[in-house]
């Protein structure tokens, strides 16, 4: 996988939770989610492609809520 291509799979992802909207059964509220995203690729273990995805996510929270980083 292309990093342009898991960046626009990473960014359906979160436009799909953001979408989604969670009744709660004791109120009639509806809850609303979001989520920060890292990924990576590229990487020539399995070791070294958690580490590099843990940066990436680190990175997408710093930079705010609802964010895609890699």
């Amino acid at each position: 996988m292309q990093f342009l291509d898991a960046r626009l799979l990473a960014e359906k992802i979160r436009i799909a939770i953001s979408l989604e909207e969670i009744d709660l059964s004791s109120t009639q509220e509806k809850l609303h989610v979001s989520v920060s995203i890292g990924f990576a690729i590229g990487a020539t273990s399995w070791m070294e492609l958690l580490e590099n995805a843990d940066r990436s996510l680190l990175r997408a929270k710093a930079r705010g809520r609802n964010v895609v980083e890699g």
